[in-house]
């Protein structure tokens, strides 16, 4: 898990399920970096839990309608790895 799309789709994926409280995240993917995973895959997996965990994504759709919750969904994703990718370029 250091780098390539599969990589960087499991790391976005897994954290779609998780829920973990503002601030948490940071330890969490600190402690990813320690195991092993790159650090682009850690920071997607970050970067992807300002915006998609599971609580959010089941709510959305009764606030903003299912269509723009997809077009949410599908950006934070997007964004999500374009940062990691980026972040592993950087370092």
């Amino acid at each position: 898990m250091s780098g390539g799309a599969l990589a960087y789709t499991a790391a976005v994926l897994a954290r779609i399920p998780a829920y973990i409280c503002e601030g948490g995240e940071v330890p969490l993917t600190a402690a990813l970096v320690g195991m092993g995973v790159g650090v682009g895959p850690a920071f997607t997996f970050m970067q992807a839990s300002a915006g998609t965990c599971l609580p959010t994504i089941m709510m959305l759709p009764k606030l903003i309608g299912v269509k723009v919750t997809i077009i949410y969904v599908i950006f934070w994703l997007v964004y999500s790895i374009g940062n990691g990718i980026l972040m592993a370029w950087i370092l």
